[in-house]
């Protein structure tokens, strides 16, 4: 996809698309933990490396149920 037509979100469609809250997304934000652009005073975040970050955070997690 075109860079220039990079859908940009903010920090409400982040916690709807993650079904979190809002300050669970800051606080990701704080901690380094969620891939974001800050424009002036505002965090905007790219659709596409926030899919990716949830499609990782899947497969990083250990399966409800497993032991180790």
């Amino acid at each position: 996809m075109d860079s220039m037509s990079e859908q940009l979100w903010d920090v409400n469609d982040v916690a709807k698309y993650l079904k979190v809250s809002r300050s669970w997304v800051y606080q990701r934000v704080a901690a380094g933990l969620l891939p974001y652009a800050r424009i002036g005073a505002l965090v905007r975040f790219r659709a596409s490396r926030i899919r990716a970050f949830a499609r990782e955070s899947e497969q990083s997690s250990p399966e409800v149920g497993s032991e180790s």
